[in-house]
């Protein structure tokens, strides 16, 4: 999956019609939920399948 950054803007988060129980995060996100230790939750890098 690619995101085109020139439409996306400022989201930060998306939630996919198809695959509602997968949420895109961006990196930033990802972060400040590991330092606050967050559990429950896998995050991968882009690219990486389950």
């Amino acid at each position: 999956m690619t995101l085109d950054e020139s439409r996306i803007k400022d989201q930060l988060l998306f939630v996919l019609e198809e695959m509602p129980v997968q949420i895109i995060v961006h990196k930033q996100i990802a972060e400040a939920l590991e330092r606050s230790r967050v559990t429950g939750v896998r995050f991968l890098p882009q690219g990486e399948s389950k």
